[in-house]
């Protein structure tokens, strides 16, 4: 377009350093000092990361009611009631440790002889879902 020049800017950042919440101004001149400017918010919430499985990934269990539980780390706040546990394809009751961010879980019997399948899904106040599966195999002298 004739008498128009415009430079197109891109910003790139990791998530990893950038606030929850974030606010872009924008000032641009023209060639006679015509100013105009803009501002608009953004937000770098991103799905909460499960770590700290324990027992561990395919780790020999020698107690029948091990306590199960991991860790669950976000940039933001993670909603308590989201929190879903569920031990060989069954919901369990299980505790959550605002402060520490420990889902545990014990077993008021012992886990059945075989696989155990494990799953855990977390949501935070933004609704990001995170989600992680493992197995326990049976307890020692069982395969």
């Amino acid at each position: 377009m004739d008498g128009y020049d415009y430079t197109k800017a891109t910003i790139e950042a990791s998530t990893s350093n950038l606030p929850d919440y974030n606010n872009v101004w924008v000032s641009v001149a023209d060639k006679l000092g015509n100013t105009s400017t803009g501002e608009w918010s953004f937000n770098c919430m991103v799905a909460p990361v499960i770590g700290n499985l324990t027992p561990a990934r395919d780790a020999g269990i020698t107690n029948p009611q091990p306590t199960i539980s991991a860790k669950v780390t976000d940039n933001g706040t993670i909603n308590a009631q989201s929190i879903i546990l569920k031990v060989r394809d069954t919901v369990v009751s299980h505790s959550f440790d605002s402060a520490t961010g420990v889902v545990s879980y014990v077993s008021p019997q012992p886990l059945p002889e075989g696989i155990n399948n494990v799953y855990l899904e977390v949501r935070d106040t933004a609704g990001n879902k995170g989600s992680v599966s493992w197995y326990l195999p049976g307890y020692a002298g069982y395969p």
